[in-house]
């Protein structure tokens, strides 16, 4: 009798077995779920399909931000959020921004510095914008398949007791891709700070 009180009160104090009820979508909830991953989806099979031209027009973007001046970080923070957000991987960008900002500026530690500041504020506002979008558009997709996970369910309680330990972690760890783990922890109760 007594385990069986035990059960339902840890049962109770489990936040990952409530479930809050989850409203209908309305229809311009689905459609902007829709229109969010059909441009997702199109970027990254067109990123697939024409590696090649992507590759031509990441060497002219590099070269590009050799010669753009003031607006070089600028443009780059902004093509490394869209990066973020479609999944693209930001190793080229981010050795091209040093490589780039390095022949804009004559100075090796000057051009790793700016590329550095550039990336991070990219990679920074991607991150965010891709776990506000997982929270509140991708929501009901990312949090079934999340929920489904036994390791994601156990990540989602320690989440909740060592929430910035564990998100770092996670973010170091090479095992884990970065722009995925945008999105699933979109679906955590982390907090946006």
């Amino acid at each position: 009798m007594a385990s069986e009180t035990n059960r339902e009160l840890s049962k109770k104090d489990d936040p990952v077995e409530e479930q809050p009820e989850s409203k209908p979508s309305s229809l311009g909830d689905k459609l902007k779920k829709i229109f969010f991953l059909c441009v997702i989806v199109g970027l990254f099979t067109f990123f697939i399909i024409r590696r090649d031209l992507v590759a031509d027009v990441g060497t002219d973007f590099i070269d590009w931000l050799a010669g753009a001046g003031i607006w070089g970080p600028v443009v780059l923070i902004l093509v490394y959020i869209v990066a973020t957000l479609c999944f693209v991987p930001g190793l080229i960008l981010t050795v091209g921004a040093g490589y780039a900002f390095t022949q804009a500026y004559n100075s090796i530690v000057l051009g790793i510095v700016v590329g550095s500041i550039s990336v991070w504020i990219g990679a920074e506002i991607g991150s965010t914008l891709a776990c506000i979008l997982s929270r509140h558009v991708f929501r009901d997709y990312f949090e079934k398949k999340a929920m489904d996970n036994k390791t994601f369910k156990a990540i989602e309680m320690i989440i909740q007791d060592q929430g910035l330990k564990l998100v770092t972690l996670m973010r170091l760890s090479p095992l884990i891709p970065f722009n995925l783990l945008n999105y699933l922890l979109g679906t955590t109760t982390v907090t946006i700070r």
